[in-house]
């Protein structure tokens, strides 16, 4: 516990942040509860081996999800599909790892597709 709460006060005081800008984790569960894992089944990303610490692999969607504009029709309020903003094909990518810990942040292509912002 004393290592999370030294990063933790690190990253409110900006200090190096050991996450490497990840914003959610998963621990051992991501190998023992691989093929249901909520995370897996919207796509990883391992930018770098070592972030493979359960030796999983990266799991891309089965297909490439696209976003699309919504384009306000004046009938009732309702919505038609406009052109498309974006495609992915993995929600979240590696940042860092440590001890049992992989930390994850939204891929810029799913930030673009979607147009949501990084999470600060």
């Amino acid at each position: 516990m004393t290592p999370a709460v030294q990063a933790a006060r690190y990253a409110l005081a900006r200090r190096p942040d050991y996450s490497g800008g990840g914003y959610v984790w998963d621990g051992a569960d991501l190998q023992t509860n691989y093929t249901s894992h909520a995370k897996v089944r919207l796509g990883i990303y391992f930018t770098a081996p070592e972030h493979d610490i359960y030796r999983v692999g990266s799991k891309a969607l089965p297909e490439a999800q696209g976003e699309y504009w919504d384009i306000p029709t004046h009938k009732n309020g309702q919505l038609r599909r406009g052109k498309e903003r974006g495609r992915y094909t993995y929600t979240y990518e590696s940042t860092a790892a440590y001890g049992g810990t992989v930390f994850w942040r939204l891929t810029a292509a799913l930030l673009q597709a979607t147009g949501n912002k990084v999470y600060e």
